[in-house]
């Protein structure tokens, strides 16, 4: 009887050891899956910590002067930030558009340019660089890789390598270094346009002491939706408006991503009457507008050290 006994309670106990393995085993996967999920949770921390850092890390500029100059119905916009001038796009270089630069040029005593972009080939933006290489001493001329050739030859490319002038091609997402931690970030073109060079435009964004600036070039609606179907922060408090402020650039969802406190349109009404068209003006409600023919020389953008900023027209 006691050996009965004996034989059962042996057997009770190899059940309860064997639940209890079982329960181990569990425990264990459960152990290794909390791991993984907080290695996830660790990297996707980490992740966001990189952008709020690369974010903070933007060098303080000391000085910052934009000017859209008054170049008629064209574009041509200086930007000195601290020691560095850099140039977007040259106008047409027709002689009565080159008296503001000139006077401009002069006045600030601009002798060399760090970098002239290119923001595509139509003649009122790449017309006047090789004026401007003559006029002073042009270290890198930079320009969107995609754009509709002329005879097989790229014409920012045609230029440069006559005139021996080091030109850069530029990509979506490219970062063009100022100084440490200061850049201009290339947003598009993204998709190559081989009917319509203004959707192959530069679109370029610069934040200053946490003010920002995308300059748009001319693209126009469709390049507009390769922006924004690519998520991209396009937020800005001054934007530079596409197109001279022509109704086939700035759509709705475009002006409502960037949703621009200051809009500068670069045109001249009496030359061109379609611009600024009224529909892109009454998007532009909420923007304090300002337009480069109302200015004898220049809008002018100047943000201190604090990211306090002015907008005047001189």
């Amino acid at each position: 009887m006691k050996s009965k006994a004996f034989f059962i309670c042996m057997i009770f106990v190899l059940i309860l050891s064997a639940c209890g393995s079982n329960k181990t085993d569990v425990s264990s996967d459960e152990k290794e899956e909390d791991v993984k999920n907080t290695d996830k949770k660790t990297k996707k921390d980490d992740d966001k910590e990189d952008k709020k850092e690369e974010n903070t890390k933007q060098s303080k500029v000391e000085k910052f002067d934009m000017y859209v100059i008054n170049v008629n119905k064209a574009d041509c916009i200086l930007l000195c930030i601290d020691d560095k001038k850099y140039l977007v796009d040259t106008a047409t270089g027709d002689d009565e558009e080159e008296k503001n630069i000139d006077e401009l040029f002069s006045k600030l005593k601009i002798e060399e340019l760090d970098g002239v972009f290119i923001t595509h080939t139509h003649k009122d933006h790449i017309g006047g660089l090789k004026k401007m290489i003559k006029r002073v001493n042009v270290k890198e001329v930079l320009s969107p890789k995609i754009s509709i050739l002329d005879e097989g030859e790229n014409k920012v490319e045609k230029i440069t390598s006559k005139k021996d002038v080091k030109h850069t091609f530029l990509y979506a997402n490219d970062k063009i270094n100022i100084k440490d931690g200061l850049y201009f970030e290339v947003l598009g073109p993204i998709d190559y346009d081989g009917e319509e060079e203004n959707n192959n435009s530069l679109v370029l964004k610069l934040s200053i002491n946490g003010i920002k600036i995308l300059l748009a070039g001319d693209m126009e609606k469709e390049e507009e939706k390769t922006l924004l179907e690519k998520g991209l922060d396009l937020s800005a408090d001054i934007l530079k408006v596409a197109h001279h402020g022509r109704d086939d650039s700035c759509s709705k969802e475009f002006l409502e991503a960037v949703s621009p406190k200051e809009a500068i349109i670069s045109t001249n009404k009496e030359t061109d009457p379609e611009t600024a068209s009224k529909k892109v003006l009454d998007k532009l409600a909420n923007s304090k507008k300002y337009i480069t023919q109302e200015a004898k020389l220049a809008i002018h953008v100047s943000i201190d050290k604090d990211g306090k900023y002015k907008v005047e027209r001189e």
